[in-house]
């Protein structure tokens, strides 16, 4: 179905989110492209989970920021860092977009089983205090299984 022959999706599209359905749409990576920036910041529920060998971390930024995401064993130890660099507000959710861990520690060895945590580390590089959107942190849990 083309999104011209439905004007009433046309007409929301248009007012909710500030832009023009010109084309069909094929996938849900192309859906998450055509996604307005995220409204907040937060950390999502990676996938696959549980998962085996890797995975993908999906997040949203609601500004521009430079991202890290730290993976740390059930013990609490720091097992690897992925410093994803300066990133531009938006959703990061497909898995050309969202983070990508290979399940291996900073040595490049593979992890064992078990439980591990993620914790993305936002840091704001634009008048964090004037928007309320400054640093963020928070924490989700994984698990691989071999």
């Amino acid at each position: 179905i083309n999104c011209k022959d439905l004007p009433f999706l046309e007409q929301l599209t248009k007012e909710a989110f500030n832009f023009e359905i010109t084309s069909p749409v094929a996938d849900v990576d192309e859906i998450a492209n055509l996604a307005p920036p995220a409204l907040q910041t937060s950390i999502l529920q990676n996938y696959p989970n549980p998962f085996n060998p890797d995975t993908w971390i999906p997040f949203e930024l609601a500004k521009d920021a430079n991202v890290t995401i730290s993976i740390y064993n059930a013990k609490g130890q720091l097992i690897r860092i992925l410093n994803l660099g300066e990133r531009k507000a938006g959703i990061y959710v497909s898995k050309d977009k969202a983070a990508y861990w290979d399940g291996r520690d900073n040595a490049g060895e593979k992890v064992a089983s078990g439980v591990y945590f993620y914790t993305l580390q936002v840091e704001c590089q634009r008048n964090p205090d004037k928007d309320g959107a400054g640093d963020f942190k928070a924490t989700r849990r994984m698990v691989i299984v071999k």
